[in-house]
């Protein structure tokens, strides 16, 4: 369809898509000859999707990332929900405020006396930023985390009833002795900037993947890629950094949650995630034994020396291990 015909379609000025257009957000094809644009649906559902979240008030690098990585979307929508209660907080707070200043203003107000009106109103001093930042941990925090942790192992299509009852269990487990594991990922979720979001649920998923479909013939093999991986993520200076600057917020907590009460509740959910631990289990297993042997030792000691305490690879089924590989 032509540049009027999308127009129509989708209620989204010329202006606006020649933005998007400019903005990397809509790719269409484009006639060598005059250099018209020619739209296809998936442009005019692209687009659509596109003037939605602006509508809800998502902005362009939030929608970039939401397009080019969907499973981000429980974060993006998570984060715009608790922009949205701190803003709605900070309102009631200005209301009454304002209140309290309209009711009290004397008949001919002067500076000093609205000046003493303004410092006993009880206006908010702080941001909507910072206000998001101090809401509670919620239920969609919860889910947040759960999606972060177990959204690739999830069967594809509907789930049936008692499977909507496993998750649901799975929800509620953020209250009750995992609660600090969830709030400590929470907070490093919201603290990540748009690209590293991305990063971190693309390369979850292609870590567990990886995992996920290993053959019992192919657990040599790959505990080998494993060691080669450690020794080179041991002498990196920057992914030695970056490991014990997230270890107590993300890796260790992601390590308990895997090897958790949760765990067996995903195991009986999802088929895939049960594979995913045989597999796991059995290739750190193998790592775990050459750390401890002569051949691996000089491994481990660079490993304790360079990590500093930052490791725990004798609990969590060596959940430790597979992480230092994404490093």
């Amino acid at each position: 369809m032509k540049l009027r015909d999308i127009c129509e379609k989708t209620a989204v000025s010329k202006r606006n898509i020649h933005f998007y257009i400019k903005e990397g957000l809509l790719v269409p094809k484009q006639d060598p000859e005059n250099g018209y644009y020619d739209f296809s649906e998936n442009d005019c559902l692209r687009l659509t999707l596109i003037r939605n979240l602006r509508s809800a008030g998502f902005s362009l690098a939030q929608i970039r990332a939401l397009l080019t990585n969907p499973s981000t979307s429980v974060y993006y929508m998570n984060l715009r929900l608790r922009e949205l209660k701190a803003e709605h907080s900070r309102i009631e707070q200005l209301e009454e405020a304002i209140s309290y200043i309209q009711q009290n203003l004397p008949l001919h107000p002067g500076l000093p006396s609205l000046i003493r009106l303004l410092e006993n109103a009880g206006l908010p001093e702080v941001s909507a930023e910072s206000a998001q930042n101090t809401l509670d941990f919620e239920e969609s925090d919860s889910d947040l985390v759960n999606r972060y942790l177990w959204e690739v192992f999830m069967p594809e299509g509907p789930l049936s009833d008692y499977q909507e009852f496993l998750w649901s269990k799975v929800n509620h487990f953020s209250s009750g002795s995992c609660a600090e594991d969830y709030r400590l990922l929470s907070r490093t979720l919201h603290g990540f900037t748009d690209d590293q979001i991305t990063a971190y649920f693309s390369g979850n998923r292609k870590l567990h993947e990886e995992v996920i479909f290993l053959e019992p013939s192919e657990y040599v093999s790959y505990a080998e890629k494993m060691k080669t991986s450690i020794r080179h993520f041991l002498v990196h200076p920057q992914s030695v950094r970056r490991w014990r600057m997230q270890y107590t917020s993300l890796t260790a907590p992601s390590a308990r949650l895997y090897d958790s009460e949760i765990a067996r509740t995903m195991d009986e959910l999802s088929p895939t995630f049960a594979a995913y631990r045989v597999h796991v289990h059995a290739v750190c297993d193998l790592v775990y034994d050459w750390l401890h042997s002569a051949e691996g030792q000089d491994t481990l000691s660079l490993m304790k020396k360079t990590l500093e305490g930052c490791f725990d690879i004798d609990h969590c089924s060596h959940g430790e291990l597979q992480a230092m590989i994404s490093f």
